[in-house]
C-alpha cells in the first residue's frame, strides 16, 4: 500500500499542470479571436501648390575674405604683446614687441660714426692743413728766388758770350738751369693754388668711401633694430594667439618659423567647399547658394557663387566600391546677406540652387510609398463603418524632390487630402507565415 500511495502523490501534479495549460491555450485563443483591429493611423494632408529647389550640396566651413599668420623677419625674445583673441585690429597698427637694446646701442653707435665721418670730411673740403700750407709758402719763396737768380745768370751770361768770355755751352747751362728754375716755380705755385682750394682729390674721395660705409652700416641697424616692432599687415580680427612676453622665436622663412598671431579679415565671409564631379558639372558661377552652419542650425544664409575649380582634387573621403579617392572640385561662395553669429572655421553645407520649379503640385516625402513596385500615395477611406476600412493606395509619377516635398506629375489635384505617416500593414499571407 505505501508504495501506490507515493506513486499517486508523484503524478497527481503533473496532471493539474496540464489541465492548467490547456486552459489558458484555450483562453488565449478565444482572446485572440475576438480582438479587433485598431484602426490604420495616419495624418490628412493635402496636395498643395507651390515652389520647389533643385539643389546640390557641397560641405565644407566659413572663411573669411584674408587670413595670415604673423611672423617675425628675425629671431629674438618677445617684449610686448598689445593684442589679444577677440581684439579689433587696423593695418599698420603696432602688435608685439621684440627685445630691442642691443640694436638701439648698435644705432647709437653707427649714428655716432657718421657723424664722425661726415665731420672730417667737411673740414677736409671747408680747410686746408696749415702745416701744409706753410711749406707749401717756404716751397713757394725758395722756388722764386732760384727762378731770379738763374734769370740774372743766364743774363750776364749771354753779355759774356756776346764779348767771347764765354763758351758755347756755358751759356747752354745756364740756359738749361733757368728753365728747371721756372719749372719748379710753378710747380710750387700750383700746389700752393691746389691746397688753398681744399684737400687734395685723393683724401677727399677716401673720407666720401667711409662716410658712405658708415651710413650704410646705419642703414642696416636701423633695419634690424624696425624688424623688432611687428605691426598688422591687414586690418581684422586678432583669431589666434600663440606667444606670450619672455618667449623665444624664430623668424619666418621658407623653412617655417615661429607663428605669433593670426589675424582674419571678416569683412566678407566665404564658404569653402567641395563638390564632386557630378554636381560640379552641373554648378555654375553666380547661381545662389543656401548656407547651413552645424553651429546655428535655426537659421540659414544667403550666398553666390563666386567660384568654381577648372580642375579637379583627389577628395579625402575613400570610395571603398572602387577602393580610390573620390575626385572633387573646390567652390567657393560669397556670403551676402546678415552674417552675425557666423565664426571663422564654422562647419557648414552650401546647397547651391540648380533649379527652381514654381507653381507645380506638392506633397510631403513621407506620404509616398511603393506597392508591387510602383509609386503612389494612400488615399483617406471615404467611409468609417464598423469595420475600419484601409486607405486606398493610388499610383502617381513625381519629380524632383528637396528632401521635404517632391514634385506630383500625374496621379492627383491640388486640395485632394492623402495620408501622411501612414504605414500599411503586411499582408495576409505574410502574418500567416509568421
Amino acid at each position: 500500500m505505501k508504495p501506490h500511495s507515493k506513486r499517486i502523490h508523484v503524478h497527481k501534479p503533473i496532471r493539474l499542470a496540464s489541465g492548467a495549460l490547456c486552459l489558458l491555450l484555450i483562453a488565449g485563443m478565444a482572446f485572440g479571436c475576438g480582438k479587433k483591429t485598431p484602426p490604420p493611423q495616419f495624418t490628412k494632408v493635402k496636395v498643395k501648390r507651390g515652389e520647389i529647389m533643385q539643389q546640390i550640396t557641397a560641405a565644407g566651413t566659413i572663411v573669411p575674405e584674408r587670413q595670415v599668420a604673423i611672423q617675425s623677419e628675425r629671431g629674438g625674445l618677445v617684449k610686448a604683446i598689445h593684442v589679444n583673441v577677440g581684439d579689433a585690429v587696423k593695418e599698420g597698427q603696432l602688435i608685439i614687441e621684440l627685445r630691442d637694446e642691443e640694436l638701439k646701442m648698435q644705432v647709437m653707435r653707427a649714428e655716432a660714426a657718421v657723424a664722425e665721418y661726415r665731420a672730417m670730411l667737411q673740414q677736409l673740403k671747408d680747410q686746408p692743413r696749415k702745416l701744409d700750407l706753410i711749406t707749401a709758402q717756404g716751397r713757394l719763396d725758395d722756388a722764386r728766388r732760384k727762378a731770379e737768380h738763374a734769370r740774372l745768370t743766364l743774363d750776364r751770361m749771354k753779355t759774356l758770350h756776346e764779348q767771347g768770355y764765354r763758351s758755347d755751352a756755358l751759356l747752354e747751362q745756364s740756359q738749361l738751369e733757368f728753365e728747371l728754375a721756372q719749372q719748379e716755380y710753378k710747380s710750387a705755385q700750383d700746389y700752393i693754388a691746389e691746397l688753398k682750394k681744399g684737400a687734395l682729390k685723393q683724401e677727399l674721395e677716401a673720407a666720401q668711401s667711409k662716410l658712405e660705409n658708415a651710413q650704410a652700416e646705419l642703414q642696416i641697424s636701423k633695419e634690424s633694430l624696425s624688424k623688432s616692432y611687428i605691426y598688422a599687415p591687414i586690418s581684422g580680427t586678432v583669431i589666434r594667439r600663440k606667444i606670450e612676453v619672455g618667449d623665444a622665436i624664430s623668424p619666418g622663412t621658407s623653412q617655417g618659423g615661429t607663428s605669433m598671431l593670426e589675424i582674419a579679415d571678416a569683412g566678407t565671409l566665404y564658404f569653402e567647399g567641395n563638390l564632386d564631379e557630378t554636381d560640379a558639372a552641373r554648378a555654375r558661377v553666380g547661381m545662389p547658394a543656401n548656407i547651413k552652419v552645424d553651429a546655428l542650425p535655426d537659421r540659414k544664409f544667403k550666398g553666390d557663387v563666386i567660384r568654381i575649380a577648372p580642375a579637379a582634387e583627389s577628395g579625402a573621403q575613400m570610395n571603398y566600391m572602387s577602393n580610390d579617392k573620390n575626385v572633387v572640385f573646390p567652390v567657393k561662395v560669397e556670403i551676402t546677406g546678415d552674417k552675425k553669429g557666423l565664426l571663422t572655421g564654422m562647419r557648414a553645407d552650401a546647397g547651391i540652387e540648380i533649379k527652381r520649379h514654381k507653381n507645380v503640385l506638392l506633397v510631403p516625402l513621407l506620404s509616398v510609398k511603393y506597392e508591387n513596385d510602383k509609386e503612389g500615395v494612400y488615399l483617406p477611406p471615404k467611409k468609417k463603418g464598423k469595420k475600419a476600412e484601409k486607405p486606398r493606395f493610388v499610383p502617381i509619377e513625381t519629380g524632383i524632390d528637396d528632401g521635404k516635398f517632391i514634385i506630383v506629375k500625374k496621379g492627383l489635384k491640388e486640395g485632394q487630402e492623402i495620408c501622411e505617416n501612414y504605414t500599411p500593414a503586411p499582408p495576409e499571407s505574410a502574418q500567416g507565415n509568421k
